[in-house]
């Protein structure tokens, strides 16, 4: 099943899941407490810091979670619910972090360095 096929709500829903693992204090050691709250808050409210999953990778990299029987690779989910508009065949960081894509080192004259 397509994320684009999810309402907001399940993306969000989704997304929760994630922070709620086991393992996302571990995978995510890096972010204080005030982050951390940030980030539980509905809807999240993401950190200027890289947010990891806390799942195993696939052979081919990518994280999913299981959301409704169906699994989802995090970052697409994290993607939606932050922007909305994800593309299928756009290339998304591996990473949670979704922080202004114009901002700091990621402008489009660092990309090309």
């Amino acid at each position: 099943m397509s994320i684009l096929r999810l309402s907001s709500t399940e993306v969000l829903e989704a997304v929760h899941q994630i922070f709620i693992s086991r393992g996302f204090h571990i995978a995510n050691a890096h972010l204080t407490e005030a982050e951390l709250e940030q980030i539980y808050s509905l809807p999240p409210q993401w950190p200027a810091s890289p947010v990891y999953s806390p799942f195993a990778t696939t052979h081919d990299g990518y994280s999913q979670v299981r959301y409704k029987g169906t699994k989802y690779l995090t970052h697409r989910l994290t993607y939606q619910q932050y922007w909305g508009d994800l593309n299928p065949t756009m290339d998304i960081s591996h990473t949670l972090y979704l922080g202004d894509r114009t901002a700091g080192y990621y402008t489009t004259q660092n990309l090309r360095a």
